[in-house]
């Protein structure tokens, strides 16, 4: 093997090597990003789920006028509507 071959393939290995480095940490980021999203709705739908029980059991809930009622039930879901899915959010506005 002569020194332009050895050279070539250190160079191949060289850039290989950084370009499987910056794929490997765009991956990550990603992956993190994903991770955190899916933490922030847990977090809200657990926090949703009894908020939500909590408000249909007061029995004035009814009593209330329509625009005060709605505005309760949507200060209740504007953590879903932050972080809720694309799906969820457009069943829950209908």
């Amino acid at each position: 093997m002569d020194i332009n071959t050895f050279i070539q393939y250190l160079g191949l290995l060289g850039v290989g090597g950084i370009l499987g480095v910056l794929i490997k940490s765009l991956l990550d980021k990603k992956l993190k990003e994903k991770e955190l999203l899916f933490q922030a709705r847990v977090n809200a739908y657990r926090g949703i789920s009894g908020r939500m029980l909590n408000l249909f059991n007061e029995l004035d809930l009814n009593s209330l006028p329509e625009a005060v009622r709605v505005s309760k039930i949507h200060n209740l879901l504007s953590e879903l509507y932050l972080v809720g899915s694309k799906d969820l959010v457009e069943d829950v506005s209908r």
